[in-house]
């Protein structure tokens, strides 16, 4: 096969392995408090929005089975289940993702340059162990700028609540037509 590719296709088949999508987990919302327990404990801080979009800051007193209790600025708070609509904890960046992305951007200039290198006679050799330094550079200073991001995760997010349903439907009778209307709560 490498008698067939030029250098910078080879350089081309390098940067395509090397970019190619790796698996993924995304971290999922829990929906009840049931799925919420394992990633809260007492003492952490967490941002509640309630139904009418007011939100509060608080340190966890207790999650009981349908309500959660906080401590805030205004004193202790009780808030039950069907009154929250999204929970937030402020958790760290991924280190995955920036690690990645720095390697890509120290990658791609390396493979330019090693395919220029090696057109004008250098080695493999001579190249590869500076290569493998940039990207591992690339992706340590990915990682680390990833390390100092820490933002608000939405951690719990209440169902869609169902709202009126308005039905029309036809009225069709022997001696009157019409539409029958419904508004259902």
């Amino acid at each position: 096969m490498a008698k067939f590719l030029s250098r910078t296709g080879k350089a081309a088949v390098v940067l395509a392995l090397f970019l190619s999508p790796l698996p993924a987990s995304a971290q999922t919302v829990a929906q009840t408090f049931d799925e919420l327990r394992g990633q809260l404990k007492r003492g952490d801080i967490v941002w509640v929005t309630d139904k009418s979009k007011r939100e509060s800051r608080g340190r966890i007193v207790d999650l009981a089975e349908s309500s959660l209790v906080l401590t805030t600025d205004q004193g202790r708070q009780e808030v039950a289940e069907p009154d929250i609509m999204r929970l937030q904890q402020r958790r760290p960046d991924s280190l995955v993702n920036g690690a990645l992305i720095g390697a890509a951007a120290a990658l791609v200039p390396m493979i330019w340059w090693f395919a220029r290198a090696t057109e004008s006679g250098e080695t493999a050799g001579d190249n590869v162990g500076f290569i493998a330094l940039m990207v591992g550079t690339g992706a340590g200073a990915g990682a680390g700028i990833d390390a100092l991001i820490q933002g608000r995760k939405t951690i719990y997010l209440a169902p869609a609540r169902s709202s009126a349903t308005l039905r029309l439907s036809p009225m069709l009778l022997r001696n009157a037509k019409g539409v029958r209307v419904s508004l259902l709560f």
